[in-house]
């Protein structure tokens, strides 16, 4: 019987994100998705269905948020209806929110979905092509500060964490250290 692949992998560090004074791992954002994570956590119905039915009664409801950002020194207003700090690449639907994500590279992803679009979704869920940079903007960075006139929805690795006007994320260097596997050729 020949050993799991883990039993032959290696070890390797990986970033972590601190957003306000939460760990994050995987995902974090503002808007949208968390609005839609706030109303799953209501509802009788769970899975990806439940997601789905929370998403879409959201949809219609959440506002666009205006948003000063501040990347690598740079002020940027911006109106979108979810921006999400990615360290890793899809959340757990599957939909790549950040195609260029590495989980060892020191910086984290900012994307700002301008407007919610069902092409842009579609190519998240299935084709994994490039954004529209006129619906969806995207920015690397070790640092980030946003800034809301409004209190807006906010979630960290699927868990809601109520409303906030502002959020602050830093990088965490070397602060996860993970077996993965060798890769076969």
């Amino acid at each position: 019987m020949e050993p799991h692949p883990l039993v032959q992998g290696h070890s390797k560090k990986i970033h972590a994100t601190k957003i306000n004074s939460h760990l994050c791992i995987h995902l974090s954002d503002i808007g949208l998705n968390a609005y839609a994570i706030k109303r799953f956590e209501s509802q009788r119905i769970r899975g990806m269905w439940g997601y789905v039915i929370a998403s879409l009664k959201v949809l219609w409801q959440n506002p666009r948020m205006e948003i000063e950002m501040r990347v690598d020194k740079k002020v940027t207003h911006i109106k979108a209806e979810m921006i999400v700090i990615a360290n890793a690449t899809k959340y757990g639907s599957g939909a790549v929110i950040n195609p260029i994500g590495q989980l060892d590279d020191d910086l984290f992803e900012v994307i700002a979905i301008k407007q919610v679009s069902f092409i842009e979704i579609f190519k998240m869920i299935f084709l994994h092509t490039a954004f529209n940079p006129e619906k969806t903007a995207l920015f690397q960075t070790n640092a980030l500060m946003m800034k809301s006139a409004k209190r807006i929805h906010f979630q960290v690795d699927g868990e809601y964490l109520g409303k906030v006007k502002e959020v602050k994320a830093v990088i965490i260097p070397d602060a996860l250290e993970v077996i993965v596997p060798e890769m076969v050729a």
